[in-house]
């Protein structure tokens, strides 16, 4: 995991990983807030009935078939049942208190306001949750399509300049680098160019400075060898000057 496509590719799945769990969360969030928001506009409605059944005629009142009202006068007397005259309260539960006037008009009673207690709220719950899920496996599908392309066009060229350069410290200045990829890629790329051109420059003046020394140093050396030979043999006279003259030679030598 040491390697620029491996972070590159970790960074964008783990940033892409925290907003799609953001937004997850926060749909998740919204989903149960309005469901919240639909159980308590429910309990006002059923109070609101119950009064209404309360203060007019319980057969002018309109109550939605899916919501089990029982309504009580104050003494306690069922007045009013949308699931028929025989309907009695269920044992522990405790009537809803009707207000009109800050005074207990009566009671009812309703099954639990939930938006999933109806089938086919239910169903569309079940259907809106499961296309969140599948949004949520696309999008992280598509994310690491994403991040795998994002990542290998980031780190290719990133490896090529790094082959590159390890090509020139091995020696290798034939090959030039590609200047492609980010801008700071591609300035390391064009500057390990310019490195391989100076490299190449370096290593011509190396091959003529050795040159130029080995000729200089030739020379010298094969007049020094000829004058002692020429001596050794008797063909040239030992005298103070050429032997100053051979000195003269080696101190060149030295100096080269």
């Amino acid at each position: 995991m040491n390697g620029l496509f491996a972070r590159t590719l970790l960074t964008i799945l783990g940033a892409l990983l925290i907003l799609v769990a953001v937004l997850a969360g926060l749909t998740f969030l919204g989903l149960q807030r309005s469901l919240g928001e639909w159980d308590r506009a429910r309990g006002a409605q059923m109070s609101e009935l119950a009064l209404r059944v309360l203060s007019e005629r319980p057969a002018e009142v309109s109550v939605p078939d899916n919501a089990p009202l029982f309504v009580f006068d104050a003494a306690g007397n069922l007045v009013f049942s949308n699931r028929g005259e025989g309907a009695r309260r269920r044992t522990g539960e405790q009537p809803t208190p009707v207000l009109s006037g800050g005074s207990v008009v009566g009671y009812y009673l309703t099954g639990e306001a939930h938006f999933r207690n109806d089938a086919a709220n239910a169903r569309f719950i079940e259907s809106l949750r499961s296309s969140l899920w599948a949004g949520l496996g696309l999008s992280l599908a598509i994310a690491l399509a994403v991040g795998l392309l994002f990542s290998r066009s980031l780190s290719a060229p990133a490896t090529r300049v790094a082959r590159a350069l390890d090509r020139i410290t091995h020696g290798d200045l034939s090959s030039q680098v590609e200047e492609s990829g980010a801008r700071e890629i591609a300035l390391i790329a064009r500057s390990a160019n310019r490195l391989r051109l100076q490299l190449e420059r370096e290593q011509d003046l190396r091959r003529q400075w050795v040159h130029d020394i080995a000729h200089d140093l030739r020379t010298p050396v094969a007049a020094l060898r000829a004058q002692f030979e020429g001596m050794r043999d008797g063909v040239l006279e030992v005298s103070p000057q050429r032997l100053e003259k051979n000195l003269r030679e080696i101190d060149r030598v030295q100096e080269l």
